[in-house]
Order: structure tokens, then sequence, then C-alpha cells
């Protein structure tokens, strides 16, 4: 059984903290009436590793060392699992959701090759392929 931990990121302060910053705020504070009114971003973890041993959460990017260096890979639940789905590098002249690839379910063995190299909020450099 995987273990079920969160990560935040602190919309307000732009800052990522741990779950255990804001678990004993009230509930309305964390999940308000509406999403734009939600001063938090959760993410959840994967359960996996890459393979340096860093923990992969929702809304982390991704390389993957299997020939496919022209590509970034955001992790995000889809479908009922954690799926690495495809961005062209920004350095690309097409940035986005990239053509003629697919997205994988995230699997140990595919967790075994990938690296993370940031996530979507705190790399501003990688900002731009939510953005798009």
């Amino acid at each position: 059984m995987r273990e079920i931990k969160f990560r935040v990121w602190n919309i307000l302060t732009k800052k990522m903290q741990n779950w255990g910053d804001i678990f004993d705020l009230p509930a309305w504070e964390i999940f308000p009436g509406t999403p734009e009114q939600r001063p938090y971003e959760l993410m959840q973890f994967t359960g996996l590793k890459d393979k340096s041993g860093v923990e992969i959460y929702e809304g982390d990017v991704c390389i993957v060392d299997e020939g496919l260096s022209d590509y970034w890979y955001v992790v995000e639940w889809v479908y009922g699992g954690f799926q690495a789905v495809t961005y062209k590098k920004k350095s690309s002249n097409v940035r986005g959701i990239a053509d003629g690839m697919n997205s994988f379910y995230i699997e140990p063995n595919e967790a075994s090759v990938m690296t993370v190299i940031g996530n979507i909020y705190e790399n501003s450099e990688l900002l731009e392929i939510k953005n798009d």
C-alpha cells in the first residue's frame, strides 16, 4: 500500500509547504466556497520516487532518460491514476501538449527512469507550460 501524503503550494506567499503546516487550519480556509478563492494548491504524493530517490508529486516536472529528452512530463491525476503528460520543452518553437506523444500512467518501472527537475509552481521557466 502506498503512503498517502500531500504538499501544499501557498498561492499568497508563493512558497511550498508541508501538509502539516496547514493541517490545523479550519477546512473553510483550505477549501473555500469556490476554486478562485482557494489560497492553497494541494498536490498528492504518487507513492513513487525518481531515479535519484526524490518523491514524485502532482505538479512535478520530469524528464525521462529513454531518448525522449526533447520533452518535459508534468505529473497529473488523470482518469483515476497519476500520469506523466508530455509537453515540449520551452526552448522548442512549439510549447504545450506535445503532438503525437501519449501520456502514460506512472508505474515503478517508469519512475526509475524519471528525474524530477522542478514543479509548475516554483520554477518560473517551467510555469509557462502550465499557462499555455
